[in-house]
């Protein structure tokens, strides 16, 4: 009984001095154990998708679209994964907490919104009935300027939240120019060949969520998803924070 009391006074005084805040907004939250310290309404602004999306590319689409073989961005682009869904589009605070994730100090914020959206999608990260979470990875040159990977921070949430392994499946084997201001053509170009696996048959036989944080052509989680079905992955689907 003592112990108990002790420990709530513990708590209590550590709340007191050090206040748990909002990690988007930095509102003073209570400390609860689900919160993951984001505040009720940053929650909804960032996890609730208000527009209809691709369920083969992710992308926005109208709310009576046909979308069986891909909308019509989509439909004609051969994407090595089998299928893509998100936590949103690129707009808004949601657009906010990706490029606060660009830098080190965002890793925490990443992995917390990891947690958060494994937990609000719980349905749709269950239906990929997957057997590991992989993040698309960084060149070791650009993860060192950076700090971290988000997709890794991002995939290693998702992994604890649905309790399969983490796997670092895969390795950029070019550090590839930015994607920022290249056609679709230039894209996959660009990325084409860039990954391989981090050891042969790592992913043989595995149904993969392959993770990343923005998807605008799928150039690059579709040059990801080749390399894992090269090693004999069974499935790939992607997940991504935002659609661009």
């Amino acid at each position: 009984m003592w112990q108990f009391l002790r420990e709530r006074l513990v708590d209590s005084l550590t709340d007191l001095i050090f206040p748990l805040t909002c990690f988007v907004c930095s509102a003073p939250i209570d400390s609860q154990p689900d919160s993951h310290a984001v505040c009720p309404a940053c929650r909804t602004l960032v996890l609730d998708d208000p527009l209809e999306s691709c369920p083969r590319c992710a992308g926005t689409v109208g709310p009576f679209s046909v979308t069986e073989n891909g909308c019509a961005k989509c439909g004609d682009n051969a994407f090595k994964f089998d299928r893509a869904f998100r936590l949103g589009p690129y707009d808004g605070l949601l657009k906010d907490v990706i490029l606060r994730m660009k830098v080190a100090a965002g890793e925490p914020l990443a992995e917390t919104v990891g947690f958060l959206w494994a937990a609000s999608q719980a349905e749709a990260f269950r239906e990929c009935r997957c057997d590991a979470v992989v993040p698309v990875p960084l060149h070791w040159r650009k993860r060192i300027s950076r700090g971290y990977n988000p997709a890794s921070a991002l995939a290693r949430a998702i992994a604890a939240e649905l309790r399969v392994p983490y796997l670092d499946a895969l390795k950029r084997t070019r550090n590839t120019p930015s994607q920022t201001g290249l056609s679709a053509t230039e894209r996959r170009t660009n990325v084409k060949g860039a990954f391989s696996v981090s050891r042969r048959g790592l992913a043989q036989s595995l149904r993969v969520i392959l993770v990343d944080d923005v998807m605008t052509t799928g150039s690059t989680c579709s040059a990801a998803a080749h390399a894992l079905k090269a090693d004999g992955a069974a499935q790939v689907i992607a997940a991504v924070l935002a659609h661009r």
